[in-house]
C-alpha cells in the first residue's frame, strides 16, 4: 500500500509490520456488523419499508417507522439541499444507507449526518458512499460518533488530495493511531483539523501527523493540545522569526536549510533530527546553552517542549 506506514514511526519505519497492522485494523472494521447487529438490521429494515409503502406490522412498530422515515428523509433533502448533492442522486444515496446500515453498527439517520459533511466536502453519489461506509466502519469500531468520524476523513482526504478510494486507508490508520497513542478515535478526529491544513502545506505527511500526536498523548498532552502545540511547531519551523534565525546561525544552520528539510522526505522528524545535531554538536547536552538554543530555534516553549517529545529517545517509540 505504501500510502501511509506505521502511525508512531517518526525516524524509522517498518512498512510491512504496518501493512500487517493496517490489515487487522481493516478486518476489525470490516467485522463490525457481523455480530450484534441484528436491531440495527431490524431498524434500517423499517426505515426502507416505510419509505417504500409498506405498511408496519403493528401500531407501535409503525410510530417508530414512520418517525425514522421522517427523520431520515429530512435529513436527506439536507444533504441534497446544502451540500451539494444532485437530485438525482437521491434513490442511489438513499438506499445506499439503507443497505448499508446492518453492516456498519449505524442507523440510517446517523449514515445520513455523515454523509452530509462527506457530501459538503465534495464527495458524491457512489464516491460519497465509499467513503461514508469506512468513516461509519471506523465510527463503529472506534466507539466514535459518525458525523466527528467522517469530518477527519474528509479533512485528511482534502488536506492530502486523496479520492475516495482511499478512505479506508486513512481510516484504518486512524484506528492504529488510537491503538499506538493514548487517545480515542473520537478526541483524534476532533483534534486533526487543527493541524492537517498547516502540515499538508507545508509538505508534512499524514502519517508524521498522526505518528507524532500519538508520541505526543502517550507523553501526557490530550489529542487537541497535542494538535495546537504541533501545529504551532510546524508553523515556527517553517518561518523561523528573527531570534529563531539568529539561534540557528549560532550552531551552524540557515533557515532555508531547516526549510528545505521540513519539506523533503523525512518532513518534520527529519528537521528535529539536524537542529539535535547542530545543536548537540555545538554545546555540551543538558547544558543550560543548548536548552536556550534548542528552545530560540523552536520559536519558544511550546515548540521546545515538541521538540522533546518528538526528537532523542522519543524518536524511536
Amino acid at each position: 500500500m505504501g500510502l501511509l506506514p506505521p502511525s508512531v514511526a517518526v525516524l524509522t519505519a517498518s512498512t510491512s509490520d504496518f501493512e500487517a497492522k493496517m490489515a487487522a485494523a481493516k478486518a476489525s472494521m470490516e467485522g463490525v456488523g457481523a455480530t450484534g447487529t441484528t436491531t440495527f438490521e431490524r431498524l434500517s429494515s423499517a426505515g426502507g419499508k416505510v419509505l417504500l409503502g409498506v405498511a408496519g406490522a403493528g401500531a407501535a412498530v409503525g410510530a417508530v417507522s414512520l418517525k425514522m422515515a421522517a427523520d431520515f428523509q429530512q435529513a436527506v433533502v439536507q444533504i441534497v439541499t446544502g451540500a451539494g448533492e444532485s437530485r438525482k442522486n437521491i434513490d442511489l444515496i438513499s438506499q445506499g444507507m439503507l443497505n448499508m446500515a446492518a453492516s456498519v453498527g449505524q442507523t440510517p439517520v446517523q449514515l445520513a449526518a455523515g454523509l452530509y459533511l462527506i457530501e459538503s466536502a465534495g464527495f458524491h453519489g457512489a464516491q460519497g458512499l465509499i467513503v461514508l461506509k469506512a468513516a461509519a466502519q471506523g465510527a463503529a469500531t472506534g466507539g466514535a460518533q459518525m458525523a466527528t468520524v467522517a469530518n477527519a476523513v474528509t479533512t485528511a482526504l482534502t488536506d492530502y488530495h486523496l479520492p475516495a478510494s482511499q478512505a479506508a486507508d486513512v481510516t484504518s490508520a486512524l484506528i492504529q493511531t488510537v491503538a499506538d497513542g493514548k487517545v480515542h478515535l473520537q478526541d483524534l478526529s476532533m483534534a486533526l483539523g487543527k493541524v492537517m491544513p498547516v502540515a499538508s502545506a507545508l509538505g508534512v505527511s499524514f502519517q508524521q501527523v498522526t505518528g507524532a500526536i500519538a508520541t505526543m498523548t502517550n507523553a501526557g498532552l490530550t489529542a487537541r493540545f497535542a494538535a495546537t502545540h504541533l501545529q504551532n511547531t510546524l508553523l515556527a519551523l517553517s518561518a523561523p522569526s528573527s531570534v529563531a534565525a539568529k539561534a540557528l546561525q549560532g550552531v551552524g544552520l540557515t533557515t532555508q536549510q531547516v526549510k528545505d528539510t521540513l519539506d523533503g522526505p523525512t518532513g518534520l522528524s527529519g528537521a528535529l533530527a539536524l537542529i539535535e545535531t547542530h545543536v548537540g554538536s555545538t554545546f555540551p547536552r543538558g547544558s543550560v546553552a543548548s536548552v536556550e538554543a534548542l528552545k530560540a530555534i523552536m520559536g519558544g516553549v511550546t515548540g521546545y517542549s515538541t521538540a522533546l517529545m518528538l526528537s532523542g529517545t522519543n524518536a524511536k517509540a
